[in-house]
């Protein structure tokens, strides 16, 4: 499986891809795809099929990055904001 973080994200594993698009330009910054990678192997921990935890991850993250920006009129955010804030998104 591949997965491109960018713009939209990608997925892709062989038999399907997808295109997530979920975030914001607040999500190009240092550590965001970090982040992403930790969120995707916690729901892997949790026995998630990997497909699934890689959309729920994106659109997680993407989500919050979304609200954050939006509740403090602002595009500059943290990793650690995301993390703080991942419990007041659905996914």
């Amino acid at each position: 499986a591949v997965l491109l973080k960018g713009h939209s994200t990608l997925y892709a594993d062989g038999d399907k891809t997808l295109m997530i698009c979920a975030g914001n330009d607040a999500l190009a910054t240092g550590g965001s795809g970090d982040l992403l990678v930790g969120i995707i192997a916690s729901f892997i921990a949790q026995k998630l099929p990997l497909y699934q935890a890689v959309c729920s991850a994106a659109l997680l993250m993407g989500n919050t990055a979304e609200r954050l920006c939006e509740s403090r009129h602002s595009y500059t955010i943290l990793p650690s904001d995301i993390i703080e804030h991942l419990g007041d998104t659905d996914a």
